[in-house]
């Protein structure tokens, strides 16, 4: 019996890339993201689905994608524009894309490394954990920052004397 995989098409600026189906919880057209002060560039702001707020994912480290012209920023971020909901580690994020192209089963056979063979082109199967860890690094690094920053920081919680 041959091994599949489920798999989802998109494109991002004319580009294919795929990702596991199991990381993705539901496909929406975004209402308004607010944009969020001082958040790194991979967090393009939060937008409501259904009552819940969800980051949505701005530009990615370059490092994530194979190929130079590999990226997930799609030609439009904003109001009406299709999204992923993703949810891995404990977390959900929406991701913008142009469009869905296809929902579809492949052989584990076709996959290679981290792309999936579909109509004879190799795509991009992007690491969505890896990509929640680097969200969750970028925010981490922009609190320590902004925490680092701020008024109080470095004197004791009882004052300058510690009493």
């Amino acid at each position: 019996m041959t091994a599949l995989r489920n798999i989802v098409l998109f494109t991002c600026r004319g580009g294919r890339l795929a990702i596991d189906l199991r990381w993705v919880g539901e496909i929406v057209t975004l209402g308004p993201i607010t944009r969020v002060p001082k958040a790194p560039a991979c967090i393009a702001g939060v937008t409501n689905v259904r009552g819940a707020v969800l980051p949505v994912v701005g530009t990615l480290p370059q490092a994530l994608f194979t190929g130079p012209s590999a990226t997930v920023t799609p030609s439009h971020v904003g109001e009406g524009a299709p999204a992923l909901v993703l949810e891995a580690l404990e977390a959900r994020a929406a991701l913008p894309i142009d469009c869905v192209e296809a929902v579809t089963t492949l052989p584990v056979s076709h996959q290679h490394g981290d792309h999936v063979r579909f109509e004879d082109e190799d795509i991009q199967l992007l690491d969505i954990e890896a990509i929640f860890r680097e969200l969750q690094r970028a925010v981490a690094a922009t609190a320590t920052a902004a925490l680092a920053r701020s008024p109080g920081a470095g004197k004791s919680p009882t004052g300058p004397s510690g009493s």
